[in-house]
Order: structure tokens, then C-alpha cells, then sequence
């Protein structure tokens, strides 16, 4: 089921669905992650997602901190099962033109940055003299938030096309979120035309907001132990990630590619700061 403030939409919208991750205290990724489609891929897609469901008794939504945690009411799925439910969502994602994109921030860099690049980073604004806003300088989430809107109008959508954006609900993320969107459709010549709607809504019963919720889980599980084995052997970082099911999924979801998945680093970072003027920079290291 498509919620109504989704399902009305004029011809040439694109939607995208995302969720997020790590966005408690101490973890080392941020990401936020999702997919976009046309508004009848998504319907196509939701009846697809919802099929695949009935494969595990009692699934009426789905959470992956669940399903790769072994909970109710994935227990009961064992061996050939297990992966036969699984495959049936991957497969609900990739028959359909729906297309994955996210931002996954190192938070341990960004956090190493000094508060007023961390300031500007997540919307902060300034004269040469002081501060007009405060940004978020604790949530990497705004960084990736940034990205994300960028990057599906820019590189996933053709010419002419509007993307409405659904998040997961966030009560304490969203009100700064929203605003930011607001700000850069009103400001960015490139990219505000392009921008629709930004909303949050609840997970439950919004079949794209769960397969967005299975790739950012995915996505930032690999993420940590790709940083894990990379003093590892060679062959036995391989043979890890092969054996991996978080590694498998991410896989199958993402056969059109992982190119839209971006890796916001400390270089990445340093290249959206090098576009302020020498005299600001120096003011946002004091």
C-alpha cells in the first residue's frame, strides 16, 4: 500500500525512498540509503514486496535488524528457506526500475573536523563576522541527508523530472532536515527546480521504505567490516565477504550498480570545504 500523500503525484515525479543508519552516538558510519522509481514501478513494486512477504508467517512488514538478527517472525526460517525469503525480496527490488543511490559518512572524520567546518558542512550559514544559523555540527545524518538529494536529481533522474523524497520517520532529525531541503530548493539554481516534496513517515506498512531500511542496513554492516579486515589477508578478507549474507544482499541489491552509493570521507569532506574562500576556511578552524 502506497500512503495517499505519496500516491497523488503529477506526471514527470519521481519518488525516492530512504532510511538511515548509525546515527547513534559513537558509530562510526552514517548512511542513509534508498531507491528511486516512477510512480508505477512503486505501485508494481509495493504488490511485488508484499508477495515476497507471505513467504515468512507473520510478516506484515519488514525490519532487517530482525531478519539478520534471527527474531520473530523470521526464527522459523531455516536453511533453504531463509535465503528463499530473501531472494524473494531482492527479487521484488531488481524486477523493477527502481534504482539504488545513498551517502554513507564517516562519522569519525567528520566528528575530527573542528566545529565550525562541521558547522558548515550541515547547513550552517555565516557573515565574515559571525554565525546566522548553527547547523548540526553533532549529525553526520545532515551530510549524508545533502548528498542524497543531490544525487538523485542530478545523476538518477533525466531532464525535466521532480523527485519527491520519503524518509523514515526521525521526530528529532526531520524538522532540520525539511528545512535544509526547503533552503537549497529555494537557493540552488541547479537543483532546486528539480526538487519536490520532502516528507517522513512511518516505516510500517511503506514497502519502499523497507527495502530502503534492507540496503542501509546492509550497506552499513559491510561498511564496518570492510574496515575490519583490511588488515586481513588478502584471500581471507575475500573468502569473508563471500560467505557474508549482509554482503550477498547488498549484492543482489544493488546489480544495477553501486556507483550512486557514495563514501562521503575525510577527502570527500575536504573538497566540499575547499570550495569556501581562504578567509572563511581559516575562520571555521578557530
Amino acid at each position: 500500500m502506497i500512503p495517499e500523500p505519496v500516491a497523488a503525484v503529477s506526471v514527470g515525479t519521481l519518488r525516492a525512498f530512504l532510511d538511515e543508519t548509525g546515527i547513534h552516538a559513537g558509530a562510526r558510519w552514517c548512511a542513509i540509503a534508498g531507491f528511486l522509481g516512477s510512480p508505477r514501478q512503486w505501485i508494481d513494486f509495493d504488490q511485488a514486496w508484499r508477495r515476497a512477504l507471505t513467504a515468512a508467517p507473520g510478516a506484515s512488514d519488514f525490519h532487517a535488524h530482525e531478519f539478520f538478527g534471527g527474531r520473530s517472525p523470521y526464527r522459523a526460517l531455516l536453511g533453504s528457506e531463509r535465503r528463499a525469503f530473501i531472494d524473494g525480496l531482492i527479487g521484488a527490488v531488481v524486477d523493477h526500475r527502481v534504482f539504488p543511490f545513498g551517502a554513507i559518512v564517516d562519522a569519525e572524520a567528520f566528528m575530527a573536523l573542528s566545529l565550525g567546518e562541521r558547522r558548515m558542512l550541515t547547513g550552517a550559514s555565516r557573515t565574515e563576522t559571525r554565525w546566522k544559523s548553527s547547523g548540526a555540527p553533532s549529525q553526520p545524518y545532515y551530510l549524508a541527508f545533502e548528498h542524497c538529494i543531490s544525487i538523485a536529481p542530478l545523476r538518477l533522474a533525466r531532464p525535466g523530472k521532480v523527485v519527491d523524497f520519503f524518509f523514515d520517520r526521525q521526530r528529532s532529525l526531520a524538522p532540520w532536515a525539511i528545512e535544509r531541503f526547503m533552503e537549497i530548493k529555494e537557493r540552488r539554481a541547479d537543483l532546486g527546480p528539480m526538487l519536490g516534496t520532502c516528507a517522513f513517515a512511518a516505516r510500517g506498512g511503506v514497502a519502499p521504505l523497507q527495502a530502503a531500511d534492507l540496503l542501509a542496513y546492509c550497506w552499513h554492516h559491510c561498511a564496518a567490516m570492510d574496515l575490519a579486515t583490511r588488515a586481513v589477508a588478502p584471500a581471507e578478507r575475500a573468502r569473508a565477504f563471500k560467505e557474508n549474507e549482509r554482503w550477498r544482499v547488498l549484492c543482489g541489491l544493488t546489480t544495477r550498480g553501486m556507483d550512486d552509493l557514495e563514501l562521503v570521507d575525510r577527502e570527500s569532506m575536504d573538497r566540499l570545504l575547499a570550495k569556501f574562500p581562504d578567509r572563511v576556511r581559516k575562520k571555521l578552524k578557530e
